[in-house]
């Protein structure tokens, strides 16, 4: 019964990080983080034009809701990054957690190789060098909101 269970949860981390490498590997890394700067780039430089040249978001929508779409696929990447990160220490800490010291000794092996798999939580990062996470969007928004209090003084 415990074998079967810890073969299920090896099975399923297995899928998960192959999805992962998948979706933010080495091949896509260039992808999230670009249309993470791009986004966060148009929506700081729309605002300052907003501001500076007096433009009235209701006559333009379509740039509002240009910005909108950017603001929301920066947002779901570092969410998504997060959320990535917060559930594999969830995990690692579940298994922590087991009452181990009643099973067979091939259980606990296989526990403590499971273990040592998850000790790292998955990160989605910039090539090793920048994880995408809610402290990188926290990074984005002070950035923007510099940016827009620069703009506002030079009005």
């Amino acid at each position: 019964m415990i074998k079967r269970k810890l073969k299920i949860c090896v099975e399923y981390h297995i899928q998960i990080i192959r999805l992962t490498e998948e979706l933010f590997g080495d091949k896509h890394a260039p992808a999230p983080f670009m249309s993470i700067s791009i986004s966060g780039i148009l929506v700081a430089a729309s605002s300052i034009c907003f501001l500076k040249y007096d433009i009235s978001p209701q006559d333009n929508f379509r740039i509002v809701m240009a910005l909108l779409t950017a603001l929301v696929v920066c947002i779901s990447f570092c969410i998504s990054g997060q959320l990535l990160s917060d559930q594999c220490n969830e995990f690692h800490q579940q298994l922590s957690c087991c009452q181990w010291i009643y099973w067979n000794k091939q259980n606990r092996t296989s526990l403590i190789i499971l273990l040592a798999a998850t000790a790292n939580p998955l990160k989605v990062s910039f090539l090793g060098l920048l994880d995408l996470n809610n402290s990188y969007m926290l990074t984005i928004f002070r950035a923007s909101y510099s940016l827009l209090a620069v703009a506002r003084q030079m009005e």
